[in-house]
């Protein structure tokens, strides 16, 4: 690529690197080799892509009304998702793989513990040749996420603190947090008290 030492030492990391990616002549869009599979389940989990004309492979719309419970256990990557698939809301699991491939390599289609998953979510922008089925023999819907991430993906990629997700990362906070940091703690526990005081009541 042809970097110059003095140009380095002249600006600030970021600055440089963005200097050095604009002199390539052959610069593409990063794409799947670029990402982990964790980091794309922190996109899925944040919603860091487009939902305008959101569809399933086989052209189906779709809506994430909530992206599910990230599971760290056995099974999908997600629990309990809610999705609107056809105009139909859905309620199951979603499991992320960077390829298609995934699903059939790490055994999902004999597994059991993925007959809720309603949804098939990678990155790869090409439909892929075969249909995914649960061990159950049940169709699964497949979504292409690289078709709707704006951008490049790589800089995204270098925008998410993986070790953060699930539990420190912002989409984990419910709605009581913003409520916590403008009030205080003590504010919400009384409200708290006199909410159980008023139930006790009228039981």
């Amino acid at each position: 690529m042809g970097c110059s030492l003095a140009l380095i030492e002249s600006k600030t990391f970021s600055e440089a690197y963005g200097r050095l990616r604009s002199l390539r002549t052959d610069r593409v869009r990063e794409g799947p080799d670029d990402l982990s599979e964790d980091t794309l389940q922190c996109i899925w989990y944040d919603s860091l892509f487009r939902h305008e004309d959101l569809q399933t492979v086989d052209g189906k719309p779709l809506a994430v009304v909530s992206p599910g419970w990230w599971n760290r256990g056995a099974g999908p990557d997600f629990k309990g998702a809610q999705l609107e698939i056809n105009g139909k809301l859905k309620t199951g699991d979603v499991e992320i793989d960077l390829r298609h491939a995934g699903w059939r390599r790490h055994g999902h289609y004999i597994d059991e513990n993925f007959n809720d998953v309603i949804l098939h979510v990678t990155l790869e922008s090409k439909a892929p040749t075969t249909q995914v089925m649960t061990q159950g023999g049940r169709k699964v819907s497949s979504l292409l996420l690289e078709r709707y991430i704006e951008g490049d993906i790589g800089e995204l990629r270098d925008r998410i603190a993986v070790d953060e997700y699930p539990f420190g990362a912002v989409g984990t906070y419910g709605s009581c947090a913003a409520l916590v940091e403008a009030y205080g703690s003590g504010r919400i526990v009384e409200l708290l008290n006199l909410a159980g005081e008023w139930r006790m009541l009228f039981k």
